[in-house]
């Protein structure tokens, strides 16, 4: 699972792999030249329309709270009681740190 803070929310994303038709015509330069470098095709065989790419990284819906999941928050307790630098963390989990007040910070 991705989770990340958008505004005030935690957006979460469930990631996995799953097979997938990667198709010379629809997909962008670069992804069609990944996907036949992977593989050991050569992306400029005209006779190739496409390939199965088995191992695509696909993202879903994963919801949206108020506060983080519990395992996100586990973490951010356990990186707290190790002594990690609080502000840095902020930093990574909130673009918008203009808008965060609390103690710690250092």
């Amino acid at each position: 699972m991705d989770e990340g803070l958008h505004g005030k929310y935690f957006v979460r994303q469930t990631v996995g792999t799953a097979s997938v038709w990667v198709s010379r015509e629809r997909s962008p330069k670069e992804v069609w030249e990944a996907v036949c470098e992977r593989y050991g095709y050569d992306p400029e065989d005209k006779d190739l329309k496409g390939l199965l790419d088995e191992n695509a990284r696909i993202g879903s819906p994963g919801g949206v709270a108020k506060s983080p999941s519990e395992m996100l928050a586990t973490l951010i307790g356990a990186y707290a009681l190790a002594g990690g630098r609080m502000d840095l963390l902020l930093e990574a989990l909130h673009t918008d740190t203009s808008s965060i007040t609390g103690e710690g910070g250092g």
